[in-house]
């Protein structure tokens, strides 16, 4: 991840989140999805070998669970 070198990066990178300028939330709606799956069609790809699709699966499942996580890291800054 991008700035994990810079000290302090952990509390600085909550405060943008809880600023609601960046977040997991964000990252999953305005990258993984129109990106990385409507974009280049990750979910559509055929053809791939049992390595490459076994990839593929546990990426979907990471962008799932990424939304997941974060629309209630969202809803638990809303209710704090």
């Amino acid at each position: 991840m991008p700035g994990t070198g810079i000290p302090d990066y952990e509390r600085m990178a909550r405060e943008v989140a809880r600023a609601g300028i960046y977040d997991l939330l964000i990252h999953h709606d305005q990258i993984l999805e129109p990106v990385v799956l409507r974009h280049w069609k990750v979910t559509e790809l055929t053809g791939l070998s049992p390595e490459a699709e076994q990839a593929r699966e546990a990426l979907i499942k990471r962008i799932e669970r990424t939304a997941k996580v974060g629309k209630r890291l969202a809803a638990e800054r809303v209710d704090a």
